[in-house]
């Protein structure tokens, strides 16, 4: 026949049939691991949040520091949640 699959026998029979298509798919998912990016990241937010503590309270600025680390820490910490426990 023309337009036969190569894979399909001439005599469709039920062991034939069977073979012919896939029964079970298994997908295994492996975790994530951080990378040294990741680790380089997280020590630039450190660095960052302790040299603004210290230069807001050795410049005596009138804000607290902590309206800057805060949403560093935050925004790092959503980061990693979702890279270590997200979608692909």
């Amino acid at each position: 026949m023309l337009f036969r699959s190569p894979k399909m026998p001439a005599d469709p029979t039920a062991a034939a049939y069977r073979s012919a298509f896939v029964r079970e798919v298994q997908v295994r998912r492996e975790r994530r691991r951080p990378g040294r990016f990741f680790y380089i990241c997280w020590a630039l937010i450190l660095l960052k949040c302790l040299f603004a503590w210290w230069a807001i309270g050795h410049w005596e600025m009138p804000v607290s520091a902590a309206w800057v680390w805060m949403p560093s820490v935050f925004i790092g910490a959503v980061a990693t949640f979702y890279l270590l426990h997200g979608e692909e």
